[in-house]
């Protein structure tokens, strides 16, 4: 029994902040040798709370107490350990305020992660004596926040605590067989229905049905439009949609053994073999008709952990992924020479593009299309083109490698999944120059960034002779955001895309990549646009909202204009009030000169 954990529970259960239901519960399943911090954050993970102030000062008295008095005498974890003495008086606290109670909104709020001690001595105590508090709110910090409540010091003998007059009895918890509570800090409302999820902790007692309920998971998710799913051990299973991640929380949480009976249930047996030796593992689920998933398993502190990318069941053509000028995109894989990059953070739809670009390629053109992908997602089949798809580790050993063996291999189109290291990205340059189009993808968040981190893999000696194949070879790069709607309800596409000019090809040849934002931004007769000016253009359009908008805009000119926009009431409210504004001027004379 950890003591620090013991007296965590102890203090969380006597102040309110926890059920004992709860604790136990997540004390059952949680692995040997969990420290108190990783305990805590798995309270926090589950929505047991979110009052982070007093549970960082409970986090400190218990490391205290137990230095000071070792096992806790009035255990919740271990109650017949020892004779427990009457609980220690807690003052009765006032009913909370309208703004103390936490409202249900249409959104999930994310949680506090409580920040956690990076060394491994204990973290400093503070003094809270028999009648100081636990630390209060500050000052307009919302109300999800509990009242302030009392801990007892150590060492005091007081007498049984009576519950608190006023404050809300806290939700009773689920069954004991059910081996899952529910939330008492969190209302949880959903935009859609949960109810057609399985219980996935069945799988525990029953391994047969495990594949099966996995597979009704992940098809009732691709119904919701989830883009990910999440199944761990010691949490609810949960889903990302739209960008906003739903704990699935009308079952019970998932315990270590359920958790890797599910992740594995989908994998072959030779799946299963790498994994217990790698302890992490990357394939693709096919359930037939299209239907497919790019799966990630891994070992955690926890237990085991699976991420499910739902892959779009159709290839879409450019302007369905949402990009306003597709006609620029579609221009560039007319190419038969030269480099394409496709970038963005991850998440935002860079293989959904490149498949896109292939497919029109595939449609167009009667040539070979080479692809190297870790996992293969979205299959392509063979129309006008000969589409080969080659997987990392089932069909090459590395993108490296394959991209030697394309070369004698008679292709015109070589399309990179990812372009991780110096060697993949120099033999990409390379084959742009030597008579290929490559399209290929990398983790940049704008265009200059991209170009700097093509360009910082290489040794300096070796960079302007790549600035040099990099401005001869480069024909676009599309840089990709993905935001959502003001409602929530859909994915928006907020690109940046540079075409590669003579005038960019010379700023490369120069390494003055910082000027090419003022390029893009007078580039737009050839189908530039800067992030920025996609994301005013979301705003202008009525489809996002000045929050969505402001931590994309970086230059004050064009911050000052979406506000002036939001002032007047919207974009167009502006624009009459501009258009207003012309025709109420006095024209003005025209000036006498030499041409009339």
């Amino acid at each position: 029994m950890n003591n620090e954990i013991d007296w965590l529970c102890y203090l969380g259960v006597q102040n309110g902040i926890y059920t004992a239901e709860q604790v136990k519960a997540l004390y059952d399943i949680s692995p040997e040798g969990t420290t108190m911090m990783e305990f805590a954050q798995g309270t926090l993970d589950n929505g047991f709370t979110e009052d982070v102030t007093n549970l960082q000062v409970i986090l400190e008295q218990a490391v205290n107490f137990a230095n000071e008095q070792g096992p806790c005498p009035q255990s919740i974890l271990n109650p017949g350990a020892a004779a427990a003495p009457a609980a220690a008086p807690v003052e009765d606290l006032p009913p909370p305020s309208a703004d103390e109670v936490p409202q249900a909104t249409g959104d999930d709020e994310p949680r506090r992660k409580i920040a956690f001690h990076t060394s491994t001595t204990p973290p400093p105590t503070i003094d809270v004596g028999p009648e100081k508090t636990l630390g209060t709110p500050p000052a307009g910090d919302g109300g999800g926040m509990s009242p302030p409540v009392n801990i007892p010091a150590p060492g005091s003998a007081p007498a049984a605590a009576p519950a608190p007059a006023a404050a809300p009895a806290p939700a009773a918890a689920p069954p004991a067989s059910t081996g899952g509570y529910q939330h008492v800090s969190i209302s949880h409302t959903y935009p859609f229905d949960i109810s057609g999820f399985p219980d996935l902790s069945q799988a525990e007692s029953n391994p047969a049905m495990a594949e099966e309920l996995m597979k009704t998971f992940l098809k009732y998710a691709r119904q919701l439009n989830a883009s990910d799913v999440h199944i761990s051990s010691a949490s609810y299973p949960h889903i990302r949609r739209y960008s906003q991640n739903y704990l699935i929380d009308n079952q019970p949480i998932l315990s270590v053994e359920a958790a890797r009976i599910l992740n594995m249930a989908l994998a072959s047996s030779d799946q299963v073999e790498f994994f217990e030796k790698n302890l992490e593992l990357d394939y693709s689920a096919d359930f037939g008709s299209g239907e497919r998933y790019r799966v990630n398993v891994m070992r955690h502190f926890r237990g085991y952990e699976g991420s499910y990318r739902v892959i779009a069941e159709k290839i879409k053509t450019l302007k369905e992924l949402g990009f306003a000028q597709a006609e620029v995109l579609e221009k560039l894989t007319t190419y038969h020479q030269g480099l394409v990059l496709v970038t963005g953070p991850a998440g935002c739809g860079k293989t959904t593009t490149l498949a896109s670009m292939v497919e029109l390629i595939n449609k167009s053109r009667e040539d070979h299309i080479i692809t190297v992908e870790d996992p293969v997602e979205i299959l392509i089949e063979s129309k006008g083109c000969n589409v080969s798809q080659r997987e990392l580790n089932t069909s090459t050993k590395s993108f490296a490698n394959a991209l030697k063996a394309a070369l004698r291999e008679d292709p015109d189109i070589i399309v990179i999944g990812e372009m991780r290291d110096l060697e993949t990205i120099e033999m990409a340059i390379s084959a742009a120059e030597t008579g290929h189009l490559v399209i290929g993808t990398l983790h940049t968040s704008s265009a200059s960034a991209t170009l700097d981190r093509v360009l910082d893999v290489f040794p300096p000696s070796q960079q302007p002779q790549i600035r040099a194949m990099l401005a001869e070879s480069l024909k676009g790069i599309i840089c990709q955001r993905l935001v959502p709607d003001k409602a929530g309800s859909t994915l928006l596409m907020a690109p940046e895309v540079l075409i590669g000019t003579l005038a960019v090809g010379n700023i490369i040849k120069d390494g003055n990549t910082y000027q090419l934002s003022s390029i893009i931004e007078t580039g737009g007769k050839k189908g530039m646009i800067s992030s920025e000016d996609s994301m005013i253009n979301l705003y202008k359009a009525g489809l996002i909202t000045i929050e969505q908008a402001r931590p994309y805009v970086r230059t004050n000119a064009k911050m000052r204009q979406i506000e002036a926009m939001e002032n007047a009431g919207g974009a167009a409210a502006f624009a009459q009030q501009q258009q207003m504004a012309a025709q109420a001027a006095p024209e003005q004379p025209k000036k006498k000169g030499w041409f009339k």
